[in-house]
């Protein structure tokens, strides 16, 4: 069954996501924990982005079955923050439990097949150009 977001569509909200982890931890009114996280976690987003082997992938090393399940694992960190920042911080853990669930949902959501990975490209360099 294929599933409704594409690998490029994925590419893009990655980089989305990340620049919103980013900009959120950044704010003013974000405990230094939950900063720390958010901004760690785009980080590692943004990281396995870059070397997804997909068109938005500047390095291409990594498959993208492992890029969705580092996907998968990092919101799920994300989504149990709440058990692990202090209880002082726990009043901000709505923002990293949010960012969790829409990389979980998406990740999910995408096919697991790119343009990028297909055999016949890979072994026939040329036709790429007949098909781009």
């Amino acid at each position: 069954m294929r599933r409704p977001i594409s690998i490029r569509a994925h590419g893009m909200i990655d980089y989305t996501w990340t620049a919103a982890a980013i900009a959120l931890a950044a704010r003013g009114n974000v405990a230094s924990s939950t900063a720390r996280l958010l901004t760690r976690a785009a980080a590692v987003a943004r990281t396995t982005s870059m070397m997804t082997n997909y068109e938005g992938g500047a390095i291409r090393v990594l498959p993208v079955k492992a890029h969705l399940a580092l996907d998968v694992a990092l919101c799920s960190v994300l989504i149990a923050s709440p058990l692990f920042l202090p209880p002082s911080e726990r009043r901000y853990a709505i923002v990293p439990v949010a960012l969790g669930i829409l990389g979980l949902a998406a990740s999910l959501l995408t096919d697991t097949r790119s343009h990028a990975e297909d055999p016949d490209i890979v072994a026939h360099p040329h036709l790429r150009v007949h098909l781009e």
